[in-house]
């Protein structure tokens, strides 16, 4: 944490000469007829320009006082967040994620919201439990810092042609993780075989396992753990025990060698889209790059039940108000309608994203987007728990980046097993973990 501040304030006297300059700039007025502007910072991608830009225009709508712009910040996020907040030229209101708010609310840079929240205690009472946790630094903390906007579940998508193609029932929702690896081995062998379009490059699944989303719902789907309550690794669970999370990573690496699933370290995402694989994971904004890649007869179906621990994970976009906003209460309205019916209607719109409401379950503004017909239910599937992605929360928020980089890596490592000489020196998956382990611990001790 104090690196983390003293970065900001480096930044803040870096910044000094350009703000003071920034303060004399004439700022953008309202358009005429509003009384104030508020302005909104998000990636500088289409599926989030097209979302501010629904939100922004049914909040005008709805209201004629507050005026809305969007501003662009590159993927870069932190970078470009905080060296504008530290010059004092940071939006109103800025985009963040479950996964990345931290680092940013433990430096003061969002505005607290448990005060916002006290005036319309209703406000929370729809939204689903685990979004609200999502929010805060870790489980324990009572403080939000944004409001979600989306219900971000992990589901799998598949090509019902393929399907067709190999001679395969479609998958249903109740599916188990053993029905997945026995449906996987099937289209294996159809492709093999050549059956119908199908083709020996193809895999049965596209391969970005090592997304946190997938590849930490399979490590604790079969027991395993990365992090525990003190911020220390849980990748060995009592006297040198790797058992659990072993389990999830031969499930990995069977995935791979058993060529089920194409692997992100060699390049092999993007397969569903460009027709070579038949299924891939995916949370709701996914969606958006199907419609891209015009694939026409496609369907879903919820993650499989998990064998030990049966949670799948979620996670959730949505914004934060900026601690030194002049307008913090007119942020809190925009922010209040991000969350209201109107504006997740609204939201629904683009077809990317579930709503944030539990009393939208079932609305028909997001279960019939992009089209009719298709199995929705697989987002919002109660058959599996909802698993809290920030493995990390109880670390030193500076120690964030690290961390995810670092799991990332084991599940890669996983993925490029090699069956007689294991990898990068390692030939077992004990002997892998357990040193894992003790570099995850060096880098705690040493954060």
């Amino acid at each position: 944490m104090k690196k983390l501040i003293s970065m900001l304030m480096a930044l803040l006297c870096c910044a000094t000469m350009s703000a003071t300059f920034a303060a004399c700039a004439p700022e953008d007025l309202p358009e005429e007829g509003r009384d104030v502007l508020i302005t909104v910072a998000v990636l500088n991608d289409a599926s989030e320009k097209e979302t501010i830009s629904k939100f922004i225009n049914a909040f005008k709508a709805a209201q004629s006082t507050i005026d809305v712009k969007a501003k662009y910040i590159d993927a870069a996020y932190y970078s470009p967040v905080l060296t504008d907040w530290t010059s004092g030229t940071l939006a109103d209101i800025v985009w963040t994620a479950g996964d990345k708010h931290a680092p940013l609310s433990a430096a003061g840079v969002f505005e607290p919201l448990n005060d916002y929240f006290a005036r319309s205690p209703e406000l929370l009472e729809d939204l689903y439990p685990s979004l609200v946790q999502t929010t805060k630094l870790n489980p324990e903390d009572d403080t939000m810092y944004f409001v979600p906007r989306d219900y971000n579940k992990l589901a799998i998508a598949y090509n019902k042609d393929m399907f067709d193609d190999a001679g395969l029932a479609y998958p249903e929702n109740d599916w188990t993780w053993q029905d997945f690896m026995d449906t996987c081995a099937a289209l294996r062998q159809a492709m093999d075989e050549g059956k119908g379009s199908l083709d020996v490059s193809y895999y049965p699944m596209d391969g970005y396992l090592s997304w946190t989303p997938v590849a930490y719902s399979i490590i604790r789907g079969f027991g395993g753990e990365y992090m525990d309550e003190n911020g220390q690794s849980a990748l060995v669970q009592g006297e040198n025990d790797t058992t659990a999370v072993e389990a999830g990573l031969q499930e990995i690496y069977k995935l791979v060698s058993n060529y089920y699933a194409g692997s992100d370290v060699m390049g092999e995402s993007g397969l569903f889209e460009a027709g070579q694989a038949a299924m891939r994971f995916l949370s709701r904004p996914g969606v958006a790059e199907i419609r891209a890649a015009q694939i026409e007869n496609y369907d879903f179906v919820a993650f499989p039940t998990m064998p030990v621990e049966n949670v799948v994970g979620v996670g959730c976009s949505g914004y934060g108000i900026n601690a030194n906003s002049s307008h913090k209460e007119e942020a809190w309205e925009f922010l209040k309608f991000v969350i209201s019916q109107e504006g997740q209607k609204a939201f629904c719109e683009t077809g990317n994203g579930v709503p944030v409401l539990q009393s939208m379950r079932d609305d028909d503004s997001w279960r019939n987007e992009p089209k009719e017909g298709l199995n929705q239910e697989a987002f919002v599937y109660e058959g599996t728990g909802d698993l809290f992605l920030n493995y990390f929360c109880y670390a030193d928020t500076e120690l964030y980046t690290d961390l995810d980089t670092r799991y990332i890596q084991l599940v890669q490592g996983a993925e490029q097993w090699d069956p007689q000489d294991g990898y990068d020196g390692y030939t077992s998956f004990h002997d892998y973990v357990m040193d894992r382990h003790a570099d995850i611990q060096d880098l705690i001790s040493r954060g």
